[in-house]
């Protein structure tokens, strides 16, 4: 079986769409005011390499349990399904790559720390085969304030080196430090437009960069 792993935010995707979401959802009204200053203070220290890339993940799940703790999923998926236009974000090239990919034998597999029912709208555009994605635990239609699963570095790798069990071939396409959990783990990765401390983690692992003009051919000349 030949597997193709693929990160979505910031990679599929433009931008980081939990964070991205709970902006608009302050906008709107859904949650409390402030969300948006303290995401984005938060992001801006990563950034500015101030915190780590642990510590911002850390941090950020504290930001939306204290945002969001008591919100219904039945709100944020109804905002996101009929307000929100996923869609727009998405890259243009993304579903050709996961269509080329699909036709070429490959199952396709999205890793993503952002919500679930964020990827399983993302599912409806690019088609990919399965996912694995960051959960909230609800009780009475209501987020408790607690997390079913939380798709950070280790986690990802966890859950690639179960995808990958068993694989002939594999490729990988992410770009953040948590991505290279598993792309240290497929036969060809792929990193798109990493940062400078991404640059800098993945020597080591000696792998492929690419942008929006090359990232089509580049991963369809590695696995044909």
């Amino acid at each position: 079986m030949k597997i193709a792993i693929l990160d979505y935010d910031d990679t599929l995707s433009t931008g980081i769409m939990r964070y991205q979401l709970g902006i608009e959802m302050e906008k709107a009204g859904l949650i409390a005011k402030g969300f948006s200053s303290e995401i984005t203070e938060l992001q801006d220290s990563y950034e500015n390499r101030k915190i780590s890339y642990n510590e911002k993940f850390s941090e950020d799940k504290k930001i939306f349990t204290r945002y969001y703790t008591g919100v219904k999923r039945l709100d944020m998926v109804r905002f996101l399904e009929e307000r929100y236009g996923l869609e727009k974000y998405i890259k243009p090239w993304a579903a050709k790559l996961i269509n080329q990919l699909k036709q070429l034998g490959f199952l396709t597999v999205i890793i993503s720390g952002s919500w679930d029912f964020i990827i399983e709208e993302a599912q409806k555009y690019l088609d990919f085969d399965s996912f694995f994605a960051s959960e909230m635990e609800f009780a009475d239609g209501k987020f408790t304030g607690r997390y079913k699963r939380i798709l950070d570095y280790k986690a990802k790798e966890l859950y690639s080196k179960q995808t990958l069990h068993g694989s002939d071939f594999s490729i990988g396409l992410g770009d953040s430090q948590a991505d290279l959990s598993f792309l240290q783990h497929v036969d060809k990765g792929f990193l798109y437009l990493p940062d400078e401390r991404v640059l800098e983690a993945s020597l080591a692992q000696k792998l492929a960069i690419v942008n929006d003009k090359n990232v089509l051919s580049s991963i369809t000349e590695a696995i044909q």
